[in-house]
C-alpha cells in the first residue's frame, strides 16, 4: 500500500496534516516535494485511490484531504461525501487540470433548474473538462462557457464547479 507518513520539522504540533490521494505517483511525488517545503504542513499519508483515501483519512485524522478528481476503484468526487461525513470531517481540496476547492453539494441542491444546454455543461464539468475545452467541444466561446457555468452554480446552488461535478454524479447525469 502507500500509506506513508512524511515527517516535517513543523513545530510544537501545529502542523497542518494533510493526505495525498491521486493515482499517478509522479503527481503524489511532486506535491509531496512541494509540500515538504512549506512550513507548517506535514503529509500523513498518501492513497492510489478514493477508497484508499476515505480509510486512510479515518485512520489518520488529517486536517486537508487532497484529492484526485480521477481515479480508479471510487473516483474523487464520489470520495467527498464518506470524507465529509467522517467527524471530524477534514478539508476537501479537489486536485484536477484547473485547480479547484470542494465540500460536499448542498442536500437542497439540484438539477432540475438548468436549461437543456447548462445541463450539457454541467455533465462536462461532472467530467473535470476545463472551461476552454468545454467551448470547444460546444463550439463557443470560453465567455459564454462562464455564463453557463455561473448561472449552473446559482440555480444548483452549489458554490463551486467541483461541487456542481459532485452533483452532476449524484444525480446520476454521468451516463
Amino acid at each position: 500500500m502507500t500509506d506513508q507518513a512524511n515527517s516535517a520539522d513543523s513545530g510544537a504540533g501545529s502542523a497542518i496534516r494533510v493526505l495525498l490521494a491521486d493515482d499517478e505517483e509522479m503527481i503524489r511525488h511532486g506535491v509531496r516535494l512541494i509540500l515538504r517545503h512549506a512550513d507548517g504542513i506535514e503529509v500523513v499519508a498518501e492513497a492510489v485511490n478514493g477508497a484508499e483515501a476515505v480509510r486512510l483519512t479515518a485512520e489518520h485524522r488529517p486536517d486537508v484531504v487532497l484529492l484526485d478528481i480521477r481515479m480508479p476503484v471510487l473516483d474523487g468526487l464520489a470520495a467527498v461525501e464518506p470524507l465529509v461525513a467522517l467527524d471530524p470531517a477534514p478539508q476537501v481540496v479537489m486536485l484536477s487540470g484547473g485547480g479547484a476547492g470542494a465540500r460536499a453539494a448542498a442536500p437542497e441542491s439540484t438539477v432540475a433548474g438548468p436549461t437543456g444546454r447548462e445541463r450539457e455543461v454541467l455533465v462536462m464539468l461532472g467530467e473535470g473538462i476545463s472551461n476552454p475545452e468545454i467551448a470547444k467541444r460546444l463550439g463557443t466561446g470560453v465567455g459564454t462557457v462562464k455564463t453557463h457555468v455561473g448561472s449552473i452554480l446559482e440555480k444548483t446552488r452549489c458554490g463551486s464547479r467541483v461541487q456542481a461535478a459532485l452533483l452532476a454524479h449524484q444525480a446520476g447525469l454521468m451516463g
